[in-house]
């Protein structure tokens, strides 16, 4: 997705929630049961709560939610008292997970409200050219704005005047001017990168504190409509992915956004309105500051969800990938634009096999986007021992990502038998011992279907995949050079001398464990 090159003054949540009829409608039968029956019981109790961020989206645009979250005016603490099938996990940002059968988890949510002041952040421009707004200054808006912050936090210093005063202060009352007077421009811009988000609010600073416009509509199951705090509705309408508030401001706070975004736009086709693409592209050198496994986990989840090439274009496109696959993107930066064509066929193939349902776990994943930097590699490329080898560029990153980003060992060792396994598959390696007990191999099938993506991508060696898949194996080329060292030599046991010198005579047997390898 591109960038939508209009340019759009950035948004400001309203300060009254837009309650409209669900349009288009949600069909009550589209809605999870126990999701709904954990929202009634909350209610029952005297709790607000309701479906909440992306299972709204996706019913909003007739797509099929992955899982159904809540959020609820209840604590964690509270959560896990009412339900005693739950749990409550998290450091950063506690909540609690309430199971039923089937594996099924259902995630709660507290309300939350942004741990960075009101008074710290700036206020954000007229909507007036959008129609949203009628004043030409930013007056009217202000007050809007505050009116939701006013309403659950009265003790919060909103200017000096009001700091050590008690009393609730009319909103009509508030001197404007005074609250929201033009902000001091410091050289050194304050940090406001988030690392603790547990400051419990209500169900409007919880809209407000969410990424995206589009993931801050609230459900009520009950009445069936959608509550509105942050206009969702309208960047749903127009299919634009554009943050709630300053997306500056949203950025700095939470870099990993800039992934989230690209994954929203990418899933919904939606275009990236103008002022949240530049702040996504400043935000790149901050993603260093970020959790290296939250990051490895949110670049996992673009490549999960069957929008690979799309997601890794963007992310080129933003000069991201340089952060999370820094080889991949070197060498992409070498090929020339055929190279680079061939290789988003990869991704494409790719994207189309998750898309059909087929199983890809994350070392299969990551085998098929790497697939192109290994077959670059000379086929004589092998290790010391004459044991294959996979690119020096491949090896540096698996080690890199096990070192800084604690991938799990046992997935980039998987990785990289799947790719060392693809010349075996085509026939452009023999392997000793004949192709037939390679299927013995226990990443036969994983090898095969990552195997499957090069020919879809290239239209090479289709015979080859079609022997396989029915039992047979393809016959290598002859000058196929072969896989593995050659065999082993049976090394000569010496024997054991008894306790009287004799060999043989009295020797205890050698323990399984001590015998030579």
């Amino acid at each position: 997705m591109t960038q939508n090159n209009e340019e759009t003054p950035g948004t400001t949540p309203d300060a009254a929630a837009a309650v409209v009829p669900a349009g288009p409608q949600i069909d009550p039968a589209r809605l999870d049961a126990d999701a709904v029956r954990v929202v009634l019981r909350l209610r029952q109790h005297g709790y607000e709560a309701y479906l909440v961020g992306g299972c709204v989206r996706d019913l909003l645009v007739n797509r099929s939610p992955k899982d159904f979250d809540i959020a609820t005016s209840a604590t964690p603490n509270q959560v896990r008292d009412l339900f005693r099938n739950s749990r409550l996990i998290g450091r950063r940002f506690r909540l609690a997970h309430v199971y039923f059968k089937g594996g099924k988890i259902l995630e709660v949510s507290t309300f939350r409200a942004s741990p960075i002041p009101p008074a710290e952040e700036p206020p954000q421009p007229s909507e007036a050219a959008e129609g949203d707004i009628r004043t030409e200054v930013t007056a009217e808006m202000a007050v809007a704005d505050l009116e939701g912050v006013a309403e659950v936090s009265r003790e919060a210093v909103v200017a000096d005047v009001l700091a050590d005063s008690d009393a609730e202060v009319p909103m009509e009352d508030l001197p404007v001017p005074l609250v929201f007077a033009a902000p001091v421009v410091e050289k050194k811009q304050p940090d406001l990168f988030i690392d603790e988000d547990n400051v419990f609010g209500t169900a409007i600073e919880d809209a407000r504190r969410r990424d995206f416009t589009i993931n801050g509509l609230f459900y009520d199951p009950g009445a069936g409509k959608v509550i509105d705090y942050v206009r969702g509705l309208r960047d749903l309408a127009s299919k634009e992915i554009r943050t709630i508030g300053d997306p500056e401001v949203r950025m700095r706070e939470d870099p990993v956004r800039l992934l989230r975004g690209v994954r929203f736009a990418c899933k919904l086709e939606f275009d990236i309105e103008s002022r949240t693409y530049a702040a996504m592209e400043a935000a790149v050198e901050d993603l260093s500051r970020c959790s290296a496994p939250r990051l490895l986990e949110e670049t996992f989840r673009l490549i999960r969800g069957g929008v690979s090439a799309p997601s890794l274009k963007l992310l080129r496109a933003l000069d991201a990938l340089k952060v999370l696959l820094k080889p991949l993107n070197d060498w992409l930066n070498e090929q020339d634009a055929e190279g680079q064509d061939a290789y988003w066929g990869f991704a494409e193939a790719l994207d189309t096999l998750v898309n059909s349902g087929a199983p890809f776990e994350d070392s299969m994943l990551l085998a098929a986007l790497l697939l192109p930097v290994a077959l670059d590699e000379p086929e004589s490329n092998e290790a010391q021992d004459g044991r294959p080898s996979v690119a020096q560029a491949i090896e540096q990153l698996l080690q890199e990502l096990v070192q800084t980003a604690r991938l799990p060992r046992r997935i980039a060792e998987r990785c990289r038998m799947i790719l060392i396994a693809q010349r075996t598959l085509s026939g452009q390696r023999r392997r000793r011992g004949g192709l037939m007990s390679f299927r013995k191999h226990p990443l036969f099938n994983e090898s095969l279907k990552v195997f499957e993506v090069w020919v879809e991508a290239t239209d090479e060696f289709r015979a080859e995949l079609d022997q396989w898949k029915t039992g047979a194996a393809p016959t290598p080329s002859a000058d196929a050079p072969a896989m593995g060292p050659g065999p082993r030599k049976r090394r000569r046991r010496r024997k054991r001398r008894g306790p009287n010198g004799a060999e043989g005579a009295g020797a205890a047997p050698v323990p399984p464990s001590s015998q030579p390898v």
